[in-house]
């Protein structure tokens, strides 16, 4: 566990654009010990999104090296995604799907979510509710 510490804290980042901050934190719980947790707080736009892409893209090595087979996106704590920013969505989710990784989010805000249902996006991915 020490180990796969180490491996989350070298991801975890801060993305910054002009306007916009978003905080990628990420973690293995208990609750779903087969994933890999990654928790996104604040905005996540054009500017900032392609640094959250290459995060993700390293989130998925990590369960590909120890053998956690789903890699969770929390996003209860997003207050905004532009249309950008779900796009890298799909990108990091046809990334997981190459890679044999599950990609799910988790309690998307209603903000978040009309956008995905606005572009047509949330039929696409499983949604869950990490308690």
């Amino acid at each position: 566990m020490q180990e796969n510490k180490k491996n989350l804290e070298t991801i975890d980042h801060e993305f910054t654009s002009s306007q916009n901050r978003a905080v990628l934190e990420s973690s293995v719980s208990e609750i779903r010990p087969q994933a890999v947790i990654a928790h996104i707080s604040g905005a996540l736009d054009g500017e900032n999104s392609t640094l959250f892409l290459g995060a993700a893209k390293k989130l998925i090595d990590v369960c590909l090296e120890e053998g956690r087979e789903e890699l969770v996106i929390d996003l209860h704590r997003l207050t905004y995604a532009s249309s950008a920013g779900i796009g890298i969505m799909m990108s990091i989710l046809t990334m997981a799907r190459a890679s044999g990784v599950v990609l799910l989010l988790a309690n998307p805000t209603e903000k978040v979510s009309s956008v995905m249902n606005l572009l047509g996006f949330e039929s696409f991915f499983s949604i869950i509710s990490l308690e």
